[in-house]
């Protein structure tokens, strides 16, 4: 008898248009495309919320579950599909930090540091959380130093311009102002 070799899943590639019109009518090829395309700039946000592990996984799946079980309350007039996607995981992230859930578990969890040298595991975590990410953090790290604490303080903690403007002691109109031409600037550094 012959021995086939097992066929990978090759990973789904649609265009915008073509996902968002898979998203609207909830197509199972649409879910998967979704899951397939943004996978890893949902990790690399996450991450920036959360210390890499596996209990990232399930948070990536209860996203992708979320957008696509609540895709009717996508606005294309208000927002691209990938900008509504990052406001989606950032404000689950926020959720998840403020939950009484998260907060008992942080304390239960052993940090990194915390494992023993010697054990496989250490290593075994410091190689699976070197992951392709989308670049964010290495474009924001050349941003200006003012432009740079004004773009974490707003979206990596996931402080409104107000609180921003509270922790940081600067008028709100600073912060407004400072996070603006930080995005401008962004736009314009182009890849890495």
């Amino acid at each position: 008898m012959l021995d086939l070799p097992v066929k990978q899943k090759s990973k789904i590639r649609l265009t915008e248009a073509e996902l968002i019109a898979q998203l609207s009518v909830r197509s199972n090829l649409g879910f998967r495309a979704l899951y397939d395309m943004y996978y890893q700039a949902i990790y690399a946000i996450i991450i920036t919320y959360q210390k890499p592990g596996s209990h990232c996984k399930d948070i990536i799946q209860d996203i992708v579950i979320k957008i696509f079980q609540n895709f009717d309350h996508y606005n294309p007039q208000k927002a691209r599909f990938y900008t509504w996607l990052i406001a989606v995981v950032r404000n689950h992230c926020l959720d998840l930090t403020k939950s009484k859930h998260y907060k008992k578990s942080i304390r239960t969890r052993m940090s990194y540091d915390e494992i023993p040298e010697h054990t496989h595991l250490k290593h075994h975590l410091s190689t699976s959380a070197q992951i392709d990410t989308i670049g964010v953090a290495e474009l924001v790290s050349r941003l200006p130093a003012t432009y740079r604490t004004a773009i974490q303080t707003v979206y990596y903690q996931g402080n409104s311009h107000t609180e921003a403007a509270d922790k940081l002691n600067w008028s709100l109109g600073t912060v407004k102002t400072r996070v603006r031409l930080a995005i401008r600037q962004l736009k314009f550094q182009g890849p890495i």
